[in-house]
């Protein structure tokens, strides 16, 4: 059986009684022994300090943990780890004997693993390292599940893991469920660790690799597909807090992140964790919730500051942890590409694509040639945060040279990047994986500043109501019925150009995706065909950005000259240069002969070339002739 080993400093004898009743209390739960010493070599030194005169001994051996109790009294003695208002209840001193009882425990960092300590009855007595920026750690109380018992074996929540269903649905209620039991368990910090990290595949696996065709299958159920993905956000903040709230301890506690491997292992946890956050916002194609953005600033200047910035985060037993730094540029990076225009499938690919290169971008502070430089050319792929704001950085071309000289300014300088992808797309296309080209180039183009629009946009006097239809069942049977059945609308007009322009929707939330087919109908019933090429939902309307289809168009569908008796619907659109066959998903192969039917003509049609494919639908290039 252990020993814990206790000294008591000055206490009233009423208090010393009641806390050795409490003490043994404790020490029965946990199967241990504990012994009242009154000698300077206890595990656990116990000090009245509205009594004492001298807070502790001047020697004494590297692992004890110094105790204070001051009911009114201020300390200020950094050598006292925790101040308790009263005597500690059992729960807490279950807490210390299970630190006291962890062998080896580094030298003086008990003050950042006490576990549930009762609020209001504790305060940690170092504060925060004032040779390091300020650390703004709001950390919000965790609620807290009591169904069912907590597993607090890593080993037992493996096997939990391997059996938990695979409906994601259940699987992320679960998971969730599980995160909000773990933030009442009383256990060791490193223990609450270990578990946490268990979780995280889990967690990363429903955020990162879901099945694009499942997921576009599973929106159609509004309802239960809205649960999953709020469960998500939930379970993705939950995860956050455990983190923070070791970090929290730490950082009160005067801790530093290069002489604690613990502090630091959070810290670039909960960094990566707010990464997730805000790429969870772009696959929704909403907005960052506020300041999630400006945290990882901050924690940048911080890491920064502790030299900590390019260290990989290493602690016994844990897996290690790529460096602040990649976790930073990865998702910054992701914001740069503008994820509003890709489709929501490619997001996720792009972000985990990134995490390769993000050793190509460099970040510091600004040199005097950066605050001064006014050459757009010199200054192409070279980007200022603003530390102090929540947003990404800002091309360094576009900010005067009077705005570049704040100190808590730095260069996000990506160049390097710019030069490993050119290369990349050049000579190791496969490397890029399951993305299309465009994609990167389109990247590229946004980093170098080059994807300026070829057309102004003209604003309008005043918002249009408009009607819009989205996918090709729902247009050609607008069509075909003269407009009846179609459901109501809430859309305005914004701006326009001959090749697009920006609508706002203030209905209910709106289940689309980029590169979805629309029609635009004006209050004359004109018809419009475009696709969405920019989508963000605020939190007031959603605003969509529509690359219109230039041309005339028919609509009707089409067969195959072998299957007649299958048809599909499809919308040939013709112009100066080329004419295009609009079909469902599946229908396009080169060369492949068609027929198409509309109240016109019927034509043959021989496809040539894909332009853009989606889950719903082929849009390629054709020759048509008409059918004698």
């Amino acid at each position: 059986m252990t020993m814990v080993r206790i000294q008591f400093c000055n206490l009233r004898q009423p208090d010393a009684k009641v806390l050795h009743q409490r003490l043994l209390a404790a020490a029965a739960t946990l199967n241990t022994a504990i012994q009242l010493l009154d000698e300077p070599t206890a595990d656990i030194v116990i000090i009245d300090l509205n009594r004492a005169q001298q807070s502790r001994p001047t020697s004494r051996p590297a692992n004890q943990i110094t105790i204070g109790i001051a009911q009114h009294k201020s300390v200020n003695d950094a050598n006292i780890e925790i101040v308790f208002k009263s005597i500690p209840n059992q729960q807490e001193l279950v807490n210390l004997l299970t630190q006291a009882m962890q062998q080896p425990r580094p030298k003086k960092m008990f003050r950042h693993y006490v576990k549930r300590l009762r609020p209001g009855n504790w305060i940690f007595r170092s504060g925060p390292d004032s040779r390091l920026p300020p650390l703004i750690i709001d950390c919000p109380p965790i609620a807290i599940a009591h169904t069912g018992d907590t597993l607090t074996s890593a080993g037992l929540i493996v096997q939990w893991l391997e059996q938990l269903p695979s409906d994601p649905n259940l699987k992320i209620t679960t998971l969730l469920n599980h995160l909000q039991q773990l933030a009442g368990a009383a256990i060791s910090q490193h223990q609450r660790l270990l578990i946490l990290e268990k979780y995280l595949p889990v967690l990363a696996d429903l955020l990162l690799n879901r099945n694009p065709a499942v997921l576009k299958t599973e929106a159609k159920q509004n309802e239960q597909f809205q649960k999953f993905q709020n469960q998500l956000i939930q379970t993705l903040e939950v995860t956050s807090h455990h983190y923070m709230r070791i970090a929290q301890r730490a950082y009160q506690a005067g801790r530093r992140p290069d002489k604690d491997p613990i502090y630091h292992y959070c810290l670039n946890r909960w960094g990566q964790l707010l990464g997730w956050q805000i790429l969870k916002a772009y696959q929704q194609f909403r907005q960052p919730p506020k300041l999630l953005i400006k945290q990882l600033h901050q924690l940048y200047l911080y890491q920064e500051a502790a030299d900590t910035l390019h260290q990989p985060a290493v602690v016994k037993s844990l897996q290690n942890l790529t460096d602040y730094h990649r976790l930073y540029c990865q998702i910054l990076l992701t914001g740069l590409a503008d994820p509003y225009r890709l489709p929501a499938h490619a997001i996720s690919r792009i972000y985990q694509y990134l995490e390769s290169l993000t050793p190509n971008i460099s970040t510091g502070k600004l040199p005097a040639s950066a605050k001064s430089q006014t050459s757009s050319s010199l200054l192409q792929g070279k980007f200022i945060i603003d530390c102090e704001n929540d947003a990404l950085p800002v091309a360094a071309a576009l900010l005067p040279t009077a705005q570049r000289q704040a100190a808590h300014l730095r260069l996000f300088d990506t160049q390097p990047f710019i030069q490993q992808l050119k290369q990349t797309l050049q000579t190791q296309q496969a490397a890029l994986g399951q993305l299309p080209l465009q994609q990167y180039q389109d990247l590229l183009d946004r980093l170098q500043q080059t994807h300026l629009r070829q057309t102004q946009r003209n604003p309008l006097d005043s918002a249009q109501p408009v009607m819009v239809l989205f996918g090709l069942q729902q247009i050609i049977h607008h069509q075909n019925h003269n407009g009846s059945n179609t459901p109501e609308n809430q859309w305005h007009w914004l701006n326009q150009s001959p090749e697009g322009s920006l609508l706002s929707y203030a209905g209910k939330k709106l289940t689309a995706n980029n590169q979805d087919l629309i029609a635009i109908i004006d209050l004359n019933d004109t018809l419009r065909l475009g696709f969405i090429c920019w989508l963000c939902h605020y939190s007031s309307d959603t605003r969509i950005g529509v690359k219109l289809l230039p041309g005339d168009f028919e609509f009707g569908h089409c067969t195959a000259i072998t299957e007649h008796s299958q048809k599909s619907p499809a919308i040939l659109a013709t112009n100066d240069q080329k004419t295009c066959l609009l079909t469902p998903k599946g229908w396009f192969t080169t060369d492949r002969k068609l027929i198409f039917h509309s109240p016109q003509r019927d034509s043959h049609v021989h496809a040539n070339a894909l332009r853009q494919s989606t889950l719903d639908y082929d849009y390629f290039t054709c020759k048509v002739s008409k059918i004698s």
